[in-house]
């Protein structure tokens, strides 16, 4: 262990090595998905260069703090490893960096995912110009992989109508739009999480269509098809062991399995002491 100081571009997660070696570089800290956020906004507009900064300074600092901006609200939104952790980085924001910012109430991040296969075929009319039509067909489904959110082209997709170099810049722009659809979430906005879109065919009625043509098209076929294929909503559960005495072990019992829905999985018992082993959903552990 050893201590530096005067490290101007240093980052957590760097591997610091004499110069002339070999490059090495160690493998980086495997961070968990954070499911806690709040939202924050600068006090005044001359705060927002400011927080803006802090915020960058403190992700660079500790890579489990996410920031992020919701598309649809305008929200900054910080998110982080639990309620801790969140009041850590509300203190260093207001004390260490001395920024004025508002912050909002605590809440879980919930995820999204769709219940089945479903293939979704989507025709788009550009407002200004009812000729200027475009036709996206994708399959979404259920990913068990354990991928967040993946996208993929079919094999046989035909793009025979579109000029080569038209068709690279048609299969990105769908993807951003796809991927605008499962960071965005809908119906209920939450992100979605172990999804997969495939792209089985692309059509238009017309020479040529904007980047932000089929990026508007991709994004709501991506949105409508989950809809049809069956949102489920995917709440947090984490596993916790309770240490009790055996005077509170009845009242501990009934507060997990009855007011915070908890699942009991098991007990063990240390002299007078018992351990209880439990699944109990992240919403229902606020403040406990």
């Amino acid at each position: 262990i050893a201590a530096a100081f005067g490290l101007q571009e240093t980052r957590t997660g760097d591997t610091l090595v004499l110069m002339g070696n070999p490059l090495l570089r160690f493998e980086g800290m495997q961070v968990p998905e954070p499911v806690f956020s709040v939202s924050i906004v600068a006090e005044s507009r001359s705060q927002e260069e400011p927080v803006e900064l802090a915020l960058k300074y403190l992700q660079q600092e500790d890579p489990s703090v996410v920031v992020s901006t919701n598309e649809e609200t305008g929200q900054t939104l910080i998110t982080g490893m639990g309620e801790l952790h969140l009041e850590i980085i509300k203190d260093r924001l207001q004390n260490h960096y001395k920024v004025k910012a508002i912050f909002g109430e605590m809440y879980i991040a919930y995820r999204a995912t769709v219940s089945e296969s479903h293939e979704f075929e989507y025709r788009y009319t550009l407002p200004s110009n009812e000729n200027e039509i475009v036709e996206i067909t994708l399959v979404i489904s259920p990913d068990e992989s354990g991928a967040a959110c993946s996208f993929s082209v079919a094999e046989d997709i035909d793009m025979s109508d579109f000029h080569p170099d038209q068709r690279r810049n048609v299969l990105d722009s769908v993807e951003e739009g796809v991927e605008q659809a499962f960071t965005n979430g809908y119906p209920a906005g939450f992100p979605f999480h172990n999804v997969h879109v495939e792209l089985t065919d692309v059509t238009a009625e017309f020479d040529s269509a904007a980047i932000s043509t089929w990026r508007f098209a991709a994004n709501q076929a991506t949105r409508q098809a989950a809809i049809e294929a069956g949102v489920l909503i995917l709440e947090p559960v984490m596993d916790v062991t309770l240490e009790v005495g055996e005077e509170h072990l009845r009242w501990v019992l009934s507060d997990m399995t009855t007011r915070r829905r908890g699942a009991i999985e098991g007990m063990s018992v240390d002299k007078h002491v018992k351990f209880v082993n439990a699944k109990v959903p992240l919403k229902e552990l606020v403040g406990y």
